[in-house]
Formats: C-alpha cells, structure tokens, sequence
C-alpha cells in the first residue's frame, strides 16, 4: 500500500530508500550514562543529608530532584535500554527509577503514617534487589561489577540499620 497514491516508481523506490538507508541506520545513543548520573548525583544529595552535612531542610531539593533527575530521567534511560535489547540496563534504570519516586511520594505523603520497621523492610528488599542485579553482573565488564558491589553494601546497610533500629 506505500506509495499507492504516487504514479511514479521512482518516487516509491525513494521512499524505500529513505526508510531502509536512513532512518533504520540512526545509530541511538547509549542511556546508560543518563541513567547512572541520575542515579548518583540524587543519591549523593540524600546521603549528604544522611550524613549530617545539611539538614532535614535540605530534603525538598532532594525531593525534586528525585523526581525529575532520580526519578523520571533514569525510567527515560531505562526505557531507551530496551530497543537496544540491553535487559540489564533497562531493569534497573526502570526499578530504581521507581525507587526515586516511591521514596519521594513517601516522603511528601506518607512520611509519619508508616511503621519505621516497614519502612525497613521496604529498604532492605531494595537492598535485596541491588544483591539480585550484583549477581547479574559476575558476567559483566569489572567496572559494572564494582559499580553494583558498591550500592549492594549501601543498600544492604541500611536496611539492616533501618530493620534493627525500628525493631
């Protein structure tokens, strides 16, 4: 059906030509940088937070920022992972993009109403899911390796600090 509407073969054979030489060779680019630098500049301000260089007052630029940077931009990178059949880079973009946003909507909403030991657990399973996605990259190049050995042993001590303190 492309190209009924046109008479001439020589338009048709342009338009194939378009769309098999040009636009199936756009090479896209690579997200994985995207979604790593919203995954750490976000964590780096809520950990400044954390470790007593600001305080509580600071949380609503981390808020912000866990949404737009965190948040939506790392779901954006995880998203342009999948065309590029990258399931790894598209798992934990996407996961710990909603990681962003649950943490931040708690934050805003919920924050006061929730049992701190669940607030635990909820830390400890994302800590669980770094341990998942470590082990998914023994594989892997070293560096992606090193990369998730450090979030495993942050993410795992904090939830065990956050589980043993609210018990």
């Amino acid at each position: 059906m492309r190209g009924a509407c046109l008479k001439d073969s020589r338009a048709i054979d342009l338009h194939f030509f378009l769309h098999e030489e040009f636009i199936m060779n756009i090479k896209a680019p690579n997200p994985a940088a995207l979604g790593l630098a919203g995954f750490a500049l976000t964590t780096w301000l809520l950990s400044m937070i954390n470790a007593g260089w600001f305080g509580g007052t600071a949380m609503g630029m981390v808020l912000a920022v866990a949404f737009a940077y965190g948040g939506t931009v790392q779901m954006l990178a995880g998203l342009m992972e999948i065309p590029r059949g990258n399931t790894f880079g598209a798992t934990a973009f996407l996961s710990y993009g909603a990681f962003w946003w649950s943490f931040a909507l708690f934050v805003l909403f919920l924050h006061g109403t929730v049992p701190a030991a669940f607030i635990g657990w909820y830390l400890f399973l994302w800590g669980g899911f770094t341990l998942y996605m470590w082990v998914a990259t023994w594989r892997a190049p070293r560096a992606l390796q090193l990369v998730c050995s450090g979030q495993v042993i942050s993410d795992r001590q904090i939830g065990f600090f956050a589980v043993g303190f609210a018990s």
